[in-house]
């Protein structure tokens, strides 16, 4: 038995095969602060039409066993690491680039500018349908 100091301050006695592997990482305020809901709080926003927006431009292009995946990830497009590694950077970029959470359906999609460029801040814009259908890359 080791006895340790946590973070927040308390010590607590912790058997030595569970420092060693990881599976005590604190004197049980961490658990705590979960169950009350302190670590639980998120964007809020994982129902929301913008949400799926981000889950599936990263999925297009960083897994193979999505069905658009040989059009977008398979080609080397891929998703900017400030967005790939947080729908906040992404919400705070849509939301300062004309999303509309209230557009109809077709009336505000993600288009890239640059149809073989990237999903990143510089290639992305919001447009209608009819934008995105006559900005295609040219097939060879």
């Amino acid at each position: 038995m080791w006895e340790c100091n946590c973070d927040c301050g308390n010590k607590t006695e912790v058997i030595q095969e569970n420092l060693l592997n990881g599976h005590t990482k604190s004197c049980g305020c961490a658990s705590s602060k979960y169950t009350m809901g302190e670590r639980m709080k998120t964007h809020g926003m994982s129902n929301t039409r913008l949400y799926y927006v981000w889950k599936a431009m990263k999925a297009r292009c960083s897994n193979p066993n999505v069905e658009q995946y040989p059009n977008y990830g398979g080609r080397g497009i891929f998703v900017c690491a400030e967005w790939m590694s947080s729908f906040d950077n992404f919400k705070e970029w849509a939301l300062l680039n004309g999303y509309d959470s209230n557009a109809e359906f077709g009336k505000c999609t993600i288009d890239r500018i640059n149809p073989d460029g990237n999903y990143e801040p510089s290639n992305c814009r919001w447009v209608d349908m009819k934008v995105q259908a006559n900005n295609k890359r040219i097939k060879i």
